[in-house]
Parts: structure tokens; C-alpha cells; sequence
């Protein structure tokens, strides 16, 4: 085996390696996703939402609610609009048994954007194509 094939099997290794370790590591986060429930702030993000679901005010009631939330909490309380817009529609105005997907999309958000990240990296700084 030439020396470059030698080089190419050991970073494939050392990838799936990284790749399991990870797996490993995030896999009971997932596993005990089923267990999470809406808690302390998540319940007064979500109140105003819910409320406009349960009174049949459909999708743009809901984000009526989600922006006076919204309003309220920047003027009063935090200036993180966009963080309590979010919160605001949480998984669990829908049902408490749809807020163990929060986990899921977290850690999926912070997976896509350190590939993205890894990849814009690579693109510009690295010997990379990035095809």
C-alpha cells in the first residue's frame, strides 16, 4: 500500500471512530428525550399560544399570541426577542407529549450548523473543494 492510501485509510478510520464516539455520547440524550416535560418559563412562553389553540384561533392566532409574548417580555423583561419567540412556540402548546421533540431538534440544529460550519472552514481554509 502506498504511503498516500495509508494516509486516506487512517483519517477514514479516525472519521468513523469520531462519528462513534459521538453517536455514544449523544444517543442516551436521545434515549431519555421521551421523559422531558415543559417546565418553570417554558410554561408562561407557551400559556398565551396555547390558549389561542384551545379557543380554535388557528395558525395566525397562535402567532398573535407568540408576538404579544413577544412584545411583553422585551418591554418587561429580556430584550432576547427572538429566543422568546421561539419559547413562545414551543412543541408543547400543541400537547405535552410533542416537548420531547425539543431535545431531538436541538441537537439536530447544533449538528447541521457544526457541519455547516466544519464545511465553510474546510472550503476556505482548508486543501478542500467542498463539492
Amino acid at each position: 500500500m502506498r504511503d498516500k492510501e495509508k494516509v486516506r485509510v487512517r483519517e477514514i478510520v479516525i472519521n468513523v471512530m469520531f462519528i462513534l464516539a459521538f453517536a455514544v455520547v449523544v444517543s442516551p440524550l436521545l434515549v431519555i428525550a421521551k421523559y422531558n416535560y415543559p417546565s418553570a418559563d417554558d410554561w408562561s412562553y407557551g400559556s398565551a399560544g396555547y390558549h389561542a389553540l384551545q379557543n380554535g384561533e388557528g395558525f395566525f392566532g397562535v402567532l398573535r399570541a407568540a408576538l404579544a409574548t413577544v412584545k411583553t417580555n422585551y418591554v418587561s423583561w429580556e430584550g432576547r426577542f427572538v429566543n422568546v419567540l421561539f419559547a413562545a412556540f414551543m412543541p408543547g402548546i400543541f400537547g405535552e407529549r410533542y416537548y420531547r421533540i425539543v431535545t431531538w431538534v436541538m441537537i439536530g440544529g447544533l449538528v447541521v450548523s457544526e457541519l455547516c460550519l466544519g464545511r465553510g472552514l474546510l472550503k476556505k481554509y482548508g486543501n478542500c473543494s467542498g463539492g
